[in-house]
């Protein structure tokens, strides 16, 4: 299980980060990052997290997965190469020092990267949930966590990300660019936080089925298992706000005690379309 956050002593952080912990292939980095080498090519992790020992154990994980990890002990290390790195998922740890994980969140995602983020805390409270989730991130576990639940959250994340970077999906006027995070009805633009969006995502994939709140959860919560269901409410009332003005069809259609579904007027399904870089047959 991984750690909670403990104060650890000279010798610790200096046995993580010169080489000395064994079973691990260590190599000094910029900065202090820790890079470790798997026996295999995926996946690439990045872990932005000042406590060495907690690093390690999602290293141990992370290498277990056959992968690659780099460790970067603050935001400031962190996330240029975020930004810049070619990294599978992000892992940022809420209690940085110095800019703290939401502000880590906000510098990455305003520098266009586009990288799946997963948030941990040892804190739990319900408001630091939304302000992550909503700050951008698209995974939260809370400390401590097994190993088996954050390699599942990874594969999740993993899962995701290539869909996300291949397609443009169309439902009557609604068009979403998930690549370049642009939603669209007719000639409108719409502002959608990241949550609204990855809401939206999953039902426009699903489109013309209903689809179960579990299913939702899953999708837009992926690997968090302490966010209340209520908030499934709050944020598809907030999309719906967003998606259907007064003069325009319903789009969300709420199927009483089974779920939700979307489709066009004409209750068509979805269309997609490649994305960048992505071959057309």
């Amino acid at each position: 299980m991984v750690p909670h956050d403990q104060t650890t002593s000279r010798t610790d952080r200096d046995a993580t980060h010169t080489g000395d912990t064994p079973g691990f292939d260590v190599d000094d980095g910029i900065g202090g990052q820790v890079v470790v080498r798997g026996p295999g090519s995926a996946p690439r992790v990045l872990i932005i997290e000042d406590n060495p020992r907690v690093a390690m154990s999602i290293v141990e994980s992370v290498r277990a997965m056959g992968g690659f990890a780099r460790v970067a002990p603050s935001g400031e290390v962190g996330v240029p190469l975020a930004i810049q790195g070619s990294f599978d998922v992000v892992v940022v740890d809420i209690g940085l020092p110095g800019a703290d994980g939401f502000e880590v969140i906000r510098r990455i995602r305003g520098g266009g990267a586009a990288v799946p983020l997963m948030v941990l805390t040892a804190q739990v409270g319900i408001e630091d949930i939304v302000r992550g989730l909503d700050g951008g991130a698209d995974g939260y576990l809370a400390k401590p966590f097994r190993a088996e639940q954050f390699k599942a959250s990874v594969r999740a994340l993993m899962r995701r990300a290539p869909r996300d970077a291949e397609a443009v999906i169309r439902c009557g006027d609604i068009e979403m660019d998930v690549f370049h995070k642009k939603v669209r009805r007719s000639t409108r633009s719409l502002r959608l936080t990241p949550i609204e969006f990855r809401l939206l995502r999953a039902l426009l994939l699903r489109q013309g089925e209903i689809v179960p709140r579990s299913v939702l959860m899953a999708d837009v919560w992926s690997g968090t298992s302490s966010v209340d269901s209520s908030l499934l409410d709050v944020h598809l009332s907030r999309l719906r706000g967003k998606l259907e003005q007064e003069w325009e069809p319903k789009v969300i259609e709420t199927v009483r005690g089974r779920g939700y579904r979307v489709q066009d007027s004409k209750g068509r399904s979805a269309t997609r379309s490649p994305g960048p870089g992505s071959p057309r047959p």
